[in-house]
């Protein structure tokens, strides 16, 4: 039997509530996340998400979310950002809500493993050459994907792996416009 992954953000209530209300950000995805989502996408389910942002934290705010004009970025995506993003369109249809979601993609590197394993790529720390077994390999990507979805007007982006901080600095690139190619610029 899979552990249940019970994932709540208590401060939410508070910050949808408030008088200006804020862009919540959501990290959510810890080595052991990533693990428990592995299983649960070979599983035949092939979920592969945080679930219970959507079932439980989305459930119970969406509508609020949206009404205020709130943007959340989380990377409740896991493995599959794209089957979070599908199931928060459903909540949506369920609660008659249209809302505007970005999906950012592109951690997932399987596609890769016949390279990286030709390539002879050994682990950083320890040395030890590429296991016989992979069942995830995944970049962290940053937070300009993030930054760009808020850009097109995303509501709601969801992510897969991404650095910690990047839920909070796309939120903050899209606000101040601190896009690279604005940095890239030479001043004068």
């Amino acid at each position: 039997m899979a552990p249940t992954h019970k994932v709540e953000i208590p401060a939410l209530p508070g910050l949808v509530s408030g008088q200006n209300p804020a862009k919540p950000s959501n990290e959510q995805l810890q080595d052991e996340s990533i693990l428990y989502q592995t299983c649960i996408a070979i599983s035949p389910m092939q979920a592969g998400y945080a679930a219970d942002f959507v079932t439980i934290t989305l459930k119970q705010h969406l509508k609020t979310i949206l009404d205020r004009g709130i943007r959340v970025i989380s990377n409740a995506g896991g493995l599959n950002p794209k089957a979070c993003v599908d199931a928060i369109n459903a909540l949506a249809g369920e609660q008659g809500l249209t809302v505007k979601l970005a999906c950012v993609i592109g951690d997932d590197l399987m596609d890769f493993e016949g390279s990286f394993r030709e390539s002879q790529r050994s682990e950083m720390y320890s040395g030890s050459g590429f296991p016989e077994r992979v069942l995830s390999i995944n970049a962290y990507l940053g937070a300009e994907p993030i930054a760009r979805a808020l850009d097109q007007g995303a509501q709601i982006v969801i992510t897969g792996r991404c650095v910690d901080s990047a839920v909070t600095l796309g939120a903050m690139m899209h606000a101040f416009g601190w896009h690279r190619s604005v940095q890239m610029k030479p001043s004068g």
